[in-house]
């Protein structure tokens, strides 16, 4: 589901490298600092939004839905690290912590996803002019609220142990700095950006769900490994910056209103012209968003891979220099 990169507390922007346990945990920067070395900036970013992540859902003091959201967009931020580093863990230790991410989110992800439902209705009836369609709205919050009641606590407990894990196993990264520190993230990079331009391709090719969905967790992963290294980023790469935040925002809604109908149209929420009438709604919307998004997309991938790789290498390069 959709998980909007709204401000909070976890976006306070980068001033340097931290002095151990300097700071509160929601206060570390997720982006390297000029004077800290690449590989420990990146290990420092994946231990902290480990820590972060377990310690937003053993917080008592913060909304359980509002935790899980957060978890789980930590937890994509390190997904992203891992591709962004891929070639320096090896397939297999890739794979296994990757893993280990994607199922921990899984455990805690029902309640928040049938909430996105909620909020991707409400956004698109609130455009609507004709409103209404508040039997379907109902039965959509009531599921929403089952969801987040039968929550099994244990499922917390134990991703919160799994998160602990993999924060102490980031030491065994063991991430080498070549004689360019760069490589450490370039194969990786360049990989990435080739896989949203196939995406992109891909989606406007035969229009489904799914190939937008893709798409859009690909754009997401390039979106991450810039913040990463958001400082060394001159004015003119703030425009690529800026659409990929935008793109990943309107393909995430995009994806949550195919699930929306999905969803409803599987279990039969509603009279049937209801249904009909959402099911138009959303389409609509789908369309106007596959066209907005559009020429971002063409913006952001119209070079070839290796060219977008040497240009963020040449503005990471003078960045170094004190440029």
């Amino acid at each position: 589901m959709h998980e909007p990169d709204t401000p909070t507390h976890d976006s306070v922007p980068a001033a340097g490298p931290p002095e151990a346990d300097a700071r509160p945990w929601w206060a570390v920067p997720f982006s390297v600092a000029r004077d800290e070395p690449l590989a420990a900036g990146l290990e420092r970013i994946a231990t902290s939004l480990l820590d972060r992540a377990a310690k937003q859902l053993e917080d008592p003091l913060l909304d359980r839905r509002v935790a899980i959201h957060e978890a789980r967009k930590a937890m994509k931020r390190v997904r992203a690290l891992l591709r962004m580093v891929r070639p320096q863990l090896g397939k297999k230790r890739f794979r296994r912590e990757n893993r280990t991410m994607r199922d921990a989110a899984r455990l805690i992800s029902a309640a928040r996803d049938a909430d996105v439902l909620v909020e991707a209705f409400d956004g698109l009836v609130a455009a609507s002019p004709e409103g209404g369609l508040t039997g379907l709205r109902a039965e959509l919050v009531a599921i929403a609220d089952e969801r987040a009641a039968s929550l099994d606590e244990k499922a917390i407990e134990q991703v919160v142990g799994v998160l602990r894990a993999a924060s102490r196993r980031v030491a065994g990264w063991q991430l080498s700095a070549p004689s360019d520190e760069f490589d450490l993230v370039s194969g990786g990079i360049c990989r990435t950006y080739r896989l949203a331009r196939k995406a992109m391709r891909v989606a406007y090719g035969d229009g489904t769900a799914e190939a937008f969905h893709e798409w859009r967790k690909q754009v997401k992963h390039i979106g991450y490994h810039t913040e990463f290294l958001q400082p060394a980023w001159p004015v003119e790469h703030e425009d690529v910056e800026q659409y990929l935040n935008l793109m990943a925002e309107a393909l995430g809604d995009e994806h949550d209103l195919a699930v929306l109908g999905a969803t409803v149209a599987d279990l039969g929420l509603g009279e049937a012209a209801d249904r009909d009438r959402l099911q138009a709604m959303i389409e609509q919307r789908r369309r106007q968003l596959h066209h907005v998004i559009r020429p971002m997309g063409e913006r952001v991938f119209a070079d070839k891979p290796r060219r977008f790789t040497s240009r963020l290498h040449a503005y990471w390069r003078e960045w170094r220099a004190g440029g």
